[in-house]
């Protein structure tokens, strides 16, 4: 009978070093995200591997059973643990929700009890049926989990493409709109100029002042207003601030040059969405109240994008959640998820709050 006890010290250093794989692989299942509560869950489950051993070789011991040195024992766990992290791994974009670590977690609670259970009775021919049936019960663990990580992987894919396709209609109809506009500029300056031109040769000179004056103001609606480091956000505010000139909404801008990106078209969804719920919120007030103001700015080592909108009476006093109050629930009331949902994927915040007359989105990264 072999020791379950070995004090062959190069035994111990291949273990630490394949625990240590096991861990990064682990962690690499778990996510990292700057947060303590992974690395000590995987830690945790490092250690108890060959703890979790020595008790069973252990138990055998005390019965006469065969077994091999605990450390060797250990090692194999540990390999086959590797394999099916390896076999999760290699699905790209996978995840556990908190519904399914309740259920592996009960599961694997259950699986305990019966090897409990089985490690204290005799070998007999019954418990090896029962031993057969713990196989099978592990296997189909393995199956429920892989299965549960999939279908997360496949729905965080599917989410990630309606993101990227909403992203695309929205850049796709911004660019349509810009280029009306240039082509209407282009249409009607030949004519303006015939205009002026003809006012400025019959020396009509106020005329062709007051005639510059309108027209310098019908031109004000369509040029950029802002001039970042990245021209889709160029491409998409301009055009969401030319919209919203074009609906009499007064709008004020102040932008940094230097923008902070995020993860993909993040950062273009959160914009979108900030900026038409904000429009389309001044759209229910008075022609006369309409107010908009866009800020992007540095505050230390934070990006802030702030926008402002006037409401005559509060909005989140009735409608805290921001919940949609139009019928289509299906197709509206989703930007505020969104754009929280988007902040928190590229570690920042994303707070609604009122001032006087003002309603408020900050968003921080």
């Amino acid at each position: 009978m072999f020791p379950y006890i070995s004090f062959n010290y190069s035994q111990y250093i291949l273990l630490l070093a394949v625990a240590i794989i096991f861990y990064n692989n682990s962690l690499n299942i778990i996510g990292k995200k700057k947060r303590v509560y992974p690395y000590i869950i995987q830690l945790i489950v490092t250690i108890a591997v060959p703890l979790l051993t020595y008790q069973a070789q252990k138990m055998l011991s005390i019965y006469s059973y065969p077994v091999m040195p605990y450390v060797i024992f250990s090692l194999i766990i540990y390999v086959l643990l590797i394999i099916v992290l390896k076999s999760f791994a290699s699905i790209r974009n996978g995840m556990f929700n908190i519904r399914d670590i309740i259920i592996l977690v009960l599961t694997l609670i259950t699986v305990c009890a019966v090897f409990t259970v089985t490690m204290k009775m005799q070998l007999t021919s019954g418990s090896l049926l029962i031993l057969l049936l713990l196989c099978i019960l592990i296997f189909l663990i393995y199956e429920l989990a892989l299965s549960l990580y999939m279908a997360n992987s496949n729905k965080k894919y599917a989410d990630k493409l309606q993101e990227q396709l909403t992203s695309g209609e929205d850049y796709i109809k911004n660019v349509s709109m810009l280029d009306r506009q240039i082509r209407s500029i282009k249409h009607d300056m030949n004519n303006q100029l015939q205009v002026l031109s003809g006012l400025i040769n019959n020396e009509q000179y106020d005329e062709a002042s007051d005639f510059l004056k309108q027209y310098g103001i019908g031109l004000e609606k369509t040029i950029d207003y802002i001039n970042t480091n990245n021209p889709v956000i160029n491409t998409l505010i301009n055009s969401k601030i030319a919209y919203a000139k074009s609906e009499n909404i007064i709008t004020a801008i102040d932008i940094t040059k230097d923008i902070k990106p995020m993860t993909g078209n993040d950062l273009c969804s959160i914009i979108g969405n900030v900026i038409d719920n904000a429009i389309e919120a001044e759209l229910h007030e008075e022609e006369s109240l309409r107010q908009l103001h866009i800020q992007a700015y540095w505050d230390d080592e934070e990006m802030v994008f702030h926008v402002s909108n006037y409401i005559n009476e509060t909005v989140l006093d009735r409608n805290s959640g921001l919940a949609t109050t139009k019928e289509d629930k299906n197709s509206h009331g989703l930007g505020t998820n969104i754009v929280k949902s988007l902040a928190k994927r590229n570690s920042g915040t994303c707070d609604y709050y009122e001032t006087d007359n003002e309603f408020h989105c900050e968003i921080r990264w």
